[in-house]
């Protein structure tokens, strides 16, 4: 059977458990005390006009949502396998979290996506606690150990839940770039055992807050175009965090491998001209983050790569070439002849005049 319950009356049954014990509830046990006293309806609710809904300023969207039904079926509800919130034939789907309910710390099959809409949560992943923000934005890896807990009654969260075994082929898309998002979902499907986490601090755009508000809202269409539309939105809403995101940061990062070779041979190829901020901007990346891949890459900060690829080609100019000081300066991207001495000396333990007559091949 298949019974429905508002979104109110859930964080109502929620808080009065509360109340009555000071304990966190679980959720599951909410809805097996709601179904078990028949405090439920039978009847399919309509679904909710979604320009009516879009038009609605925050705080009157959240007080009509509150008004919408989940559905849920008893079968599942009474089974012997735990609950799960992802419907059996879908890729994944968007949820409110509670105020109040327990929050253990758990893993999951899924990705989880939290965007924080209102207020602050506190993040729990393995060992670590953070505060998550308005316009935070953080994706969980599969079967990290992890909780989110809601720290005011006027906090709003949406977690997107993906399962894992069909992400690689509904977000093609989102695995098919060269920026850090792309890079993260890859290396979380190669690398399934080591957990992470990537949390992005978006500029609490309009876009992304109206993508949340639809991917939200399609849970209770109820027909046979939800999945779909969900897929959808949730690459737009990919690619809004990409490009309105102020800082980004991430539990750890992985090894380098192919992912990062573009950014290696862009770096040999404008190494003379090019600029951390340049790099970042051209990949998409942070600039913190990106210092850290060519740290991981090269085992140098990104300074000491360029310096090191300018010595090496000043180093060729001198023994092969008969170009002045000055030109091969230029030549390796330095501006002052008297700079790129006093660098060369410094890297090399002679001056360049003295390298050329040491190495110089007759």
């Amino acid at each position: 059977m298949i019974f429905y319950l508002s979104i109110e009356q859930l964080q109502e049954k929620i808080s009065r458990s509360y109340q009555a014990d000071h304990i966190c509830p679980d959720f599951e046990t909410i809805l097996k005390e709601l179904y078990q006293k028949k405090e439920y309806t039978t009847d399919p609710p309509k679904p909710p006009e979604i320009e009516k809904f879009l038009q609605l300023n925050d705080s009157d969207f959240l007080n009509a949502s509150s008004q919408l039904y989940y559905a849920f079926s008893s079968e599942q509800l009474l089974g012997d396998t735990d609950y799960d919130l992802v419907p059996e034939f879908d890729d994944m789907v968007t949820i409110s979290q509670f105020y109040r309910t327990q929050n253990n710390i758990h893993t999951h099959d899924c990705f989880e996506i939290d965007y924080i809409f209102k207020g602050k949560c506190e993040l729990t992943f393995l060992d670590e606690k953070r505060i998550l923000e308005e316009g935070d934005f953080c994706i969980l890896s599969p079967y990290a150990k992890h909780t989110t807990r809601l720290l005011t009654e006027k906090s709003y969260v949406y977690p997107i839940l993906v399962k894992e075994k069909t992400f690689d082929a509904v977000f093609f898309s989102a695995l098919s770039g060269s920026d850090i998002l792309s890079n993260f979902f890859r290396q979380i499907l190669t690398n399934p055992s080591e957990p992470n986490y990537l949390l992005f601090q978006t500029t609490n755009s309009a876009e992304i807050r109206m993508l949340v508000k639809l991917l939200f809202l399609e849970r209770f269409r109820m027909d046979t175009y939800v999945n779909r539309c969900g897929i959808h939105w949730l690459n737009l809403l990919f690619v809004n965090v990409l490009r309105n995101y102020n800082t980004y940061s991430q539990f750890s990062y992985y090894d380098s491998g192919s992912d990062y070779m573009p950014i290696m041979r862009y770096i040999k190829t404008h190494y003379k001209t090019i600029s951390l901020e340049q790099l970042s901007k051209k990949f998409h990346y942070s600039v913190p983050y990106m210092s850290k891949i060519i740290k991981k890459i090269t085992g140098d900060s990104f300074t000491e790569t360029l310096r090191k690829l300018k010595m090496e080609e000043a180093s060729n100019l001198l023994i092969q070439s008969d170009d002045s000081i000055e030109k091969i300066s230029e030549q390796a991207g330095y501006h002052s002849s008297d700079h790129f001495t006093r660098t060369f000396r410094k890297y090399y333990g002679i001056s360049p005049l003295k390298y050329r007559k040491k190495y110089r091949q007759y």
